[in-house]
């Protein structure tokens, strides 16, 4: 069993990385994580152990505090999957991952961000990683979806990371299209269903006036310029990832527009690609429930903004992770990732 121990650091002045895992410098916090064991060998684990603080004040955006150029990582494709109660639609979208994850990119990882579920979604991913050593599954309490992109997008190792939903709405090939916008420059690629080349499939009316009514109100409070920014087909490169997701901070489905928004702040090239997009019935968004709570989000996207709250990220943490040599000092939220590895 491979033990991880990690360090919380208190936020003060941005840390820097540490070539060492033997810091001494740091003052120690009161959390120590030993990774849990588990029967099946094939898993090295990892605990990512968060603490929170304050965001900085400001009104512009300032440089990220970890310097993501300075880390190692890897070539390839990472594809991030938060899933919450996904037993019955994974198998389906890992399948896929497999037939035409090659591709994509010669070497790409799959991170399944588990929410908390309450299926078996955990045990599904376990029994698949078995026969797929790229898949790596997250283990979080339930949070949203926002909380669950947030830390695979900072687990991803791959130049370039794609946010995919559970149901794999979207045609696996068009993939490509993303990985060919960040190739030709660009820092984010958004899937859309708003362009007029754009294909929709079996959507319902009150879906697309759900969609429309939201847009306009994210158009107005948060962000121009961007037609979909709720598409849960998304690709970023990494540093640019690590980046955006240490500075966000909303947990629900609003997520997307608030990492846009920040992506236009900080100057990053974003394009939008038309995608072909097939309605799935089964939803995890509440239409009532999650409506409301969506655009509340956006007034408090619109607060925070105004008040200068993204200019640092709000909280910290030290990942040692046990297929890396390096400690590196991220952002995060108050809880525990449990990471287990397949080899």
């Amino acid at each position: 069993m491979a033990v991880t121990s990690i360090l919380l650091l208190p936020q003060a002045t941005p840390p820097e990385i540490s070539r060492s895992p033997n810091r001494t410098d740091a003052p120690v916090s009161r959390t120590r994580a030993i990774c849990p064991e588990r029967s099946a060998s094939i898993f090295q684990h990892t605990i990512i152990a968060e603490c929170s603080g304050k965001g900085g004040g400001g009104a512009s955006l300032a440089p990220p505090y970890t310097q993501m150029s300075d880390v190692k990582h890897d070539p390839g494709v990472s594809i991030i999957i938060p899933a919450f109660n996904e037993e019955q639609r994974l198998p389906h979208t890992l399948s896929e991952i497999q037939r035409h994850g090659a591709t994509l990119a010669k070497d790409f990882e799959v991170i399944v961000v588990d929410d908390g579920s309450t299926d078996g979604t955990v045990d599904l991913v376990y029994g698949r990683a078995a026969t797929m050593p790229w898949l790596t599954v997250l283990e979080r309490p339930h949070r949203g979806k926002g909380a669950a992109v947030r830390a695979g997008m900072l687990a991803a190792r791959k130049e370039k990371v794609i946010l995919c939903d559970a149901d794999l709405s979207m045609p696996i090939e068009q993939f490509a299209r993303l990985i060919e916008v960040l190739d030709r420059g660009y820092d984010v690629a958004v899937g859309s269903r708003s362009l007029p080349s754009s294909r929709l499939y079996h959507d319902p009316l009150r879906r697309r006036i759900m969609s429309r009514v939201f847009s306009m109100l994210v158009q107005a409070l948060v962000l121009r310029g961007v037609h979909d920014t709720q598409c849960g087909f998304k690709a970023f490169r990494r540093d640019i990832a690590h980046d955006l997701f240490s500075r966000q901070r909303l947990d629900g489905f609003s997520f997307d527009a608030e990492v846009l928004l920040l992506a236009q702040k900080q100057g990053y090239r974003i394009e939008e690609v038309a995608i072909d997009w097939y309605f799935d019935a089964d939803s995890r968004v509440h239409a009532a429930r999650d409506t409301v709570q969506m655009v509340l989000d956006l007034l408090r996207i619109r607060i925070q903004t105004l008040l200068g709250a993204y200019r640092y990220p709000a909280v910290t943490h030290a990942v040692l992770d046990t297929r890396a040599t390096d400690m590196v000092h991220m952002p995060l939220e108050a809880t525990a990732t449990t990471v287990r590895h397949a080899e």
